[in-house]
């Protein structure tokens, strides 16, 4: 947060945020979710919302913000907060590693939340599997590389059109 670091932590642009951040927060990234039925919180990634001039440091402040927000609510500390994450291969060579080991090692070393992940993986269209399976394992390697348990995370595939959906 650089010299804003000690502002409060809102959505006005006069506080710890500053303007990008804000967009990229109004732009969908990363963005929340309607409750589940048990009542866990859920906050989505899905990297097609990245807006281009927004910096990595500015998502990470999203990031940040978001789940503070959402520690705020005991049932995340106890229960968790689910973080769904869209890996789409046609975008996969744009990914961001080091952004996503910062990002998963801030959210389980920096916050008194508990984080169940859901990975959603969608084929690609081309049919070239090697690529969706080098997306799973470069993403599985950040994930756990920053904290997460193997058990912290739920992988989800998609074979055919709409089965994630579905489900």
């Amino acid at each position: 947060f650089g010299d804003r670091a000690f502002l409060p932590l809102v959505l006005t642009g006069d506080g710890a945020l500053n303007k990008d951040d804000i967009f990229s927060l109004e732009a969908g990234f990363p963005a929340v979710l309607s409750r589940l039925k048990c009542g866990k919180q859920v906050i989505y990634f899905d990297r097609s919302q990245y807006v281009p001039f927004v910096t990595r440091k500015s998502r990470l402040r999203c990031v940040f913000y978001l789940y503070t927000v959402a520690a705020e609510d005991e049932r995340a500390q106890t229960d968790g907060i689910s973080t769904l994450v869209l890996l789409l291969a046609p975008r996969f060579q744009d990914v961001d590693i080091s952004f996503g080991c910062k990002c998963t090692s801030l959210l389980v070393n920096a916050l008194p939340v508990k984080i169940k992940l859901e990975l959603c993986c969608f084929p690609t269209q081309d049919g070239k599997d090697y690529v969706r399976q080098h997306l799973i394992a470069s993403s599985m390697r950040v994930f756990v590389k920053s904290g997460l348990q193997l058990s912290d995370i739920d992988l989800h595939f998609e074979r055919e059109a709409g089965d994630i959906y579905e489900a």
